[in-house]
């Protein structure tokens, strides 16, 4: 009986130097108010992190939103202020090739024109773009591709996907949605 009483001793002081948390090598902090919101967490892969969230601050009948820039040892690159429409709400946000997109939808009703912002994680540029809607698509998934971004959801409860160019966009040749409408069986 003492034995084992002397092992169970022995074990519990060997195992208490073996438990404990690795140290803690980087920590971002920021004072939040009661009023402001909880931060968005974008993953900018080898580049850190992205912390986005409006401030409840609004400027010239624009909603602000704050876009903070971490870099993998948590230290703040940089920050950015969007001004948003009042009625935008956040609905999707993607990272690819050194670009944040953010994008935003008008009011709750789904067929209410979408705002696309774009933000350069190198030189901070921001890019806006209109997308205007002729159909109520109710969107499920967002991605980023190389010029183009696509939007996946359902028209009148059919699944669909919808292309917008941000070349053309910047072109001004007009807001275009290729309409692609499919079947899963």
């Amino acid at each position: 009986m003492k034995q084992v009483l002397f092992l169970f001793v022995l074990i519990c002081l060997a195992s208490g130097q073996l438990v404990g948390q690795a140290a803690q090598t980087a920590r971002f902090e920021r004072e939040q108010k009661n009023s402001d919101s909880d931060y968005l967490l974008i993953s900018l892969q080898q580049e850190g992190l992205a912390l986005v969230r409006d401030i409840n601050k609004y400027k010239e009948g624009k909603q602000q939103w704050e876009v903070i820039r971490l870099d993998t040892a948590l230290q703040e690159a940089w920050l950015v202020d969007l001004y948003i429409e009042t009625r935008m709400r956040l609905v999707g946000y993607d990272y690819r090739d050194h670009q944040i997109y953010l994008l935003f939808r008008e009011g709750e009703h789904e067929a209410s024109k979408l705002a696309l912002y774009t933000i350069h994680t190198q030189s901070q540029v921001v890019g806006h773009y209109t997308i205007n809607q002729e159909i109520t698509f109710k969107i499920t998934h967002f991605s980023a591709l190389a010029n183009v971004i696509t939007l996946g959801g359902y028209v009148s409860n059919e699944p669909a996907i919808l292309l917008f160019d941000l070349e053309t966009e910047k072109n001004k040749t007009g807001t275009r949605f290729l309409y692609y409408k499919f079947r899963i069986t």
